[in-house]
C-alpha cells in the first residue's frame, strides 16, 4: 500500500511540508544564516540548551542590545567557540599581497 503524504497545499498551491522555515519567514534565502541570533537560536547554533548557553556561554561572549532586544554575533561565538575548542591561532597580520609579494622576492633571491 503507498504511502500518504503528509504535505498538504499552502495558499499559493503549493504543497507545505508542516515544517515552517523561520529563515525563510524572514526573507532570508534558504542556507543563509542571520549574522544576529535570538538566545534560543544562538543556543542551537552552539549545540546547548538555552538554559546551559545562559549559564556559561552569555556570560562569555555579550549580546548586542538593541532595545529591548539582546542578540548574539555569531561571529562572536564561532571565536568563543575555537577559542574553547583550542581552534585559534595566532592572526597574520600582513595582507595577501605582502604575502605574495614577499614569497616572490624570497624566490628570486
Amino acid at each position: 500500500m503507498p504511502r500518504r503524504s503528509n504535505a498538504r497545499p499552502s495558499r499559493n498551491g503549493k504543497k507545505a511540508t508542516g515544517a515552517s522555515n523561520p529563515m525563510a519567514e524572514r526573507g532570508l534565502p534558504i542556507g543563509m544564516t542571520p549574522r544576529l541570533l535570538s538566545r534560543d537560536a544562538a543556543a542551537t547554533y552552539c549545540g546547548m540548551s538555552a538554559n546551559h548557553f545562559e549559564e556559561h556561554v552569555a556570560k562569555a561572549v555579550q549580546p548586542l542590545h538593541f532595545g529591548k532586544r539582546y542578540l548574539w554575533d555569531i561571529r562572536a561565538l564561532d571565536r568563543w567557540l575555537d577559542q574553547r575548542s583550542g581552534l585559534t591561532h595566532a592572526v597574520d597580520t600582513k595582507s595577501i599581497g605582502e604575502r605574495l609579494n614577499g614569497r616572490d622576492q624570497g624566490a628570486r633571491r
